[in-house]
């Protein structure tokens, strides 16, 4: 539902039409909509982002023998935590 939410607001604002054709207080409300819609993605990115950090420096800290029993091996582990925290 969030996802079908957040592509309804992005459809609306770019359905605004002209900008420069709109009274200085609405474009003021416009634009702090495009910001609420923008800062609503980032937070909803964040939990992810912490989830994958954490998720990688305990893999980081696995030894082999569970590593394997994962199915990974410790190259795969070590690619795997060198990524950044935005890269899936």
């Amino acid at each position: 539902m969030h996802g079908i939410e957040t592509q309804w607001q992005y459809e609306t604002l770019l359905d605004l039409g002209s900008l420069q054709a709109r009274p200085s207080g609405e474009l003021w409300r416009i634009w702090w909509r495009v910001g609420l819609v923008l800062l609503t993605g980032w937070a909803a990115c964040v939990p992810i982002w912490l989830k994958r950090v954490r998720q990688r420096n305990d893999l980081r800290d696995l030894d082999p023998h569970l590593l394997r029993d994962l199915g990974l091996t410790p190259r795969q582990a070590a690619c795997e935590t060198q990524k950044w925290f935005w890269q899936e």
